[in-house]
């Protein structure tokens, strides 16, 4: 902890401090981890420290502690949101009541903030608290205020900003999940300037797309199709394309994802994209096995690969992968199977795969995500390894679990360590 003050950049001081607080609360000793938030000396990563611990306090039922946490918290956005986290924690574990009384201190404490983005986070949280209590029609009222920022950020050339489309596609999917489109029905069926473009709507459609039900993902196409029809909403249309043709694949219909990949510059590769990311992997290795273009079949193939990993089809991916060869694309798709074999962990196997890969920047990232699920020593044999092929700045992510306090003297050094004894030097503080 003495190297992360001892760091001379106050940027790169204040978030190696933000990173052990945040290791610390993760491992449940928060009086430590408040001591050492309340000490950062730089009072905005100091807020953000305070947010994470009040969050952990109020999980770990230290109710009292949490709240004189946030009356420290001098940055009102930030003030509102550990009350809102604080607000969600009390809803996860069942009460309610006090979820609706720390929801509106949230409410109340996101009035006095000039950052609107934040306040629109802050409300999408508010407005999934008090939906959970059982209070609709104030989870409706917050998702009004939300759809008013997410109006007042379009401009009608770029259809707003990613901050509006995050926001109002969270309010739209959140009651979707419950069943109700009254909201996105009125957006699309608006005569004047609506924030419902199609990059938003692409948003919302991958989010519900791998838990809805096929009524609602068929409902969800359908009206995803009224804002393709639109050639005024030119912007994003190919993105929400795909992600109309993963729902019809979803929800059983393929025939009709196929009529819309017509549409698309290489309609046979838009298809195997859909149907893979649909999850009709057999489907869509009979329509890659038809493409003749051999840049085309490798991308079909990854996809392939891709989502058979992310799925945990591990034997369908490694079958897809061996067609790729030793090619950077073969090595990409290694990578993501050792991934997959790290989430079931069988780690002798996908250490095997990961030491195999013949690209080394893809054999660092499988050797980078099999040491995130390895115990500590087993992951500083990894993350060593990858350091010595690559450089530190492979395992940075790594380091602040396995060595936190080289996290802090790597910030500090990184300007001014150019050479090869930076890699021996991070090497062995891992190992």
């Amino acid at each position: 902890m003495e190297q992360a003050y001892a760091v001379a950049d106050e940027e790169a001081r204040g978030k190696a401090l933000l990173t052990l607080v945040k290791h610390t609360v993760v491992a449940g000793r928060y009086a430590q981890a408040q001591a050492l938030a309340e000490s950062i000396p730089m009072p905005p990563f100091q807020a953000h420290g305070l947010v994470m611990v009040a969050e952990g306090w109020a999980r770990a039922g230290s109710r009292e502690k949490a709240s004189a946490l946030v009356e420290k918290i001098r940055f009102p956005h930030l003030r509102a949101r550990a009350l809102a986290l604080m607000a969600t924690a009390a809803a996860d574990a069942g009460d309610y009541r006090r979820a609706l009384a720390l929801a509106a201190r949230a409410e109340e404490a996101s009035e006095d903030t000039p950052d609107l983005p934040a306040k629109a986070d802050v409300l999408v949280t508010l407005m999934k608290v008090v939906g959970t209590a059982g209070d609709d029609i104030w989870a409706e009222a917050l998702a009004d205020r939300v759809e008013d920022f997410a109006r007042s950020r379009w401009s009608g050339i770029s259809q707003g900003d990613w901050v509006a489309q995050r926001v109002l596609a969270a309010v739209l999917a959140s009651e979707a999940r419950r069943g109700e489109l009254t909201r996105l029905d009125a957006l699309l069926g608006s005569s004047a300037r609506s924030p419902l473009d199609a990059g938003t709507m692409a948003v919302v459609a991958d989010s519900l797309a791998g838990s809805a039900g096929k009524e609602l993902l068929v409902a969800l196409a359908d009206r995803a199709e009224h804002l393709l029809a639109d050639r005024r909403n030119a912007f994003g249309l190919a993105d929400l394309r795909s992600h109309v043709m993963r729902l019809l694949v979803r929800a059983g219909m393929p025939d009709r994802a196929e009529t819309l990949s017509r549409s698309l510059d290489d309609p046979v590769l838009g298809m195997v994209e859909a149907l893979a990311a649909g999850g009709d992997l057999r489907a869509a290795e009979e329509t890659a096995r038809s493409i003749g273009n051999p840049d085309r079949r490798e991308r079909a193939l990854l996809e392939i690969v891709s989502q058979s990993a992310r799925m945990g089809d591990t034997d369908r991916a490694e079958a897809a992968a061996k067609q790729l060869g030793d090619t950077a694309a073969g090595s990409h798709a290694w990578a993501q199977v050792v991934e997959a074999y790290a989430r079931k962990r069988e780690f002798t196997r996908a250490e095997a795969l990961a030491r195999a890969i013949p690209h080394r920047s893809y054999q660092v990232r499988a050797l980078v995500a099999l040491a995130k699920v390895l115990p500590p020593r087993e992951a500083r044999r990894l993350a060593a390894r990858a350091v010595c092929l690559e450089d530190w700045t492979a395992v940075r992510h790594l380091l602040d679990e396995l060595a936190p306090s080289s996290v802090c003297a790597l910030a500090d050094a990184q300007p001014r360590r150019k050479s090869l004894r930076k890699r021996t030097w991070n090497a062995s503080a891992i190992g």
